[in-house]
């Protein structure tokens, strides 16, 4: 797959994924968690629309598979670019940060971005089961320039000091069974505020960002301000209200682009993912 990708041209290449999992997607088994969550993402919404989104989710998925051999041409090529202005002063500066993402559009162009703009960036990562795949796609990512670290080591080791002046980046909106129950879409669900405690441990700005799909291997990139935790200290409570500032931009942003978001996983309860009663 990836061998035919490379040789068609980006654009070409994220059209073939397209179509090639819009096909495809509705009819593996992971549609059914992909269409529960779009139930609570988009509530109110009718099952013809929701799987319509979800033909939308695999079709980002495929385009996002087929651009991996083109990382490096898209992030010459193909990027548009919005910081915030005290984002930019931080980068302007050479101050580490930690950045808070999500699986949505093409997420691999952020770590593009920042590892070739930032000093030392290191991207934290869930390693693949299959390890001649994780391989396949840490040789993709070598493009980014980015340092990329299994989230069982990076949340535990990362220092001042192991990162020696370095950025990390993370994504935020995969369910984790270990983390804290918090709302998100007006629903319950364990949540990691790991990156948030690691970010104020380290004394590092929390800046959220997201990558936006313009059209095929084409994107914009937005970083926005800095968060700021309402809550004294560096512990638990500031570490969730950080966390629950950034679940309200995450909700904003799937409720924007809901095809755009890639959740393959049950991120919320059985229950709350069920077709309405009488959809």
């Amino acid at each position: 797959m990836w061998g035919l990708a490379a040789l068609l041209p980006p654009a070409w290449a994220s059209r073939t994924g397209a179509a090639l999992f819009g096909f495809l997607g509705p009819k593996v088994r992971k549609q059914r968690q992909v269409v529960g969550n779009l139930r609570v993402a988009c509530a109110g919404a009718d099952e013809a629309e929701i799987q319509s989104l979800a033909r939308g989710v695999w079709r980002n998925f495929g385009a996002v598979l087929f651009e991996y051999p083109h990382l490096g041409r898209i992030y010459r090529d193909g990027l548009e670019v919005k910081i915030a202005p005290e984002t930019q002063a931080l980068l302007d500066a050479g101050t580490p940060i930690v950045v808070a993402a999500a699986h949505l559009a093409n997420w691999e162009l952020l770590g593009c971005y920042l590892g070739h703009t930032t000093r030392n960036m290191n991207g934290v990562y869930g390693p693949q089961r299959n390890p001649y795949l994780d391989a396949l796609l840490q040789r993709f990512r070598r493009a980014s320039r980015c340092r990329y670290v299994p989230k069982q080591d990076a949340l535990r080791e990362f220092t001042r000091k192991s990162l020696a002046g370095g950025s990390v980046g993370l994504l935020l909106d995969v369910r984790v069974d270990t983390g804290v129950s918090l709302p998100l879409f007006d629903v319950a669900t364990p949540t990691t505020i790991s990156p948030a405690r690691m970010a104020l441990r380290l004394d590092y700005p929390l800046v959220p960002a997201r990558a936006k799909r313009l059209g095929p291997a084409r994107f914009e990139l937005e970083l926005l301000a800095p968060l700021h935790a309402r809550e004294a200290g560096a512990g638990k409570a500031a570490a969730i209200d950080l966390t629950l500032q950034y679940n309200a931009l995450l909700e904003s942003w799937i409720r924007e682009r809901p095809d755009e978001w890639l959740c393959t996983k049950r991120r919320w309860p059985k229950s709350a993912m069920l077709p309405a009663q009488g959809a």
